[in-house]
């Protein structure tokens, strides 16, 4: 399996490896996707199930639409967000 399956993998949430990151990442979209005004009631139809069917098509589409890469750039950016935020918070 190649490195950037495996990243797929994570990403769909069917990997045996946890990448914490992806995670998060992960979790944040979602969030943002129940949360959302217009999509909120078709997005919290599917209940878990919805959210993991969109994990698996959101996979396939970094896959095909060569955005694996956008995604890394992504969960970079969250990684650096996050560190700031842990600075501020040791800060008080």
């Amino acid at each position: 399996m190649t490195q950037e399956d495996e990243f797929l993998r994570q990403v769909m949430g069917i990997s045996e490896k946890k990448d914490e990151l992806v995670e998060k990442v992960i979790h944040v979209l979602q969030a943002g996707l129940l949360k959302k005004v217009p999509m909120c009631p078709f997005a919290r139809l599917g209940g878990e199930d919805g959210l993991r069917l969109a994990r698996a098509a959101f996979a396939v589409s970094l896959k095909f639409q060569s955005h694996d890469h956008t995604f890394s750039m992504l969960m970079q950016e969250y990684e650096g967000l996050e560190e700031d935020y842990d600075s501020l918070e040791g800060a008080e």
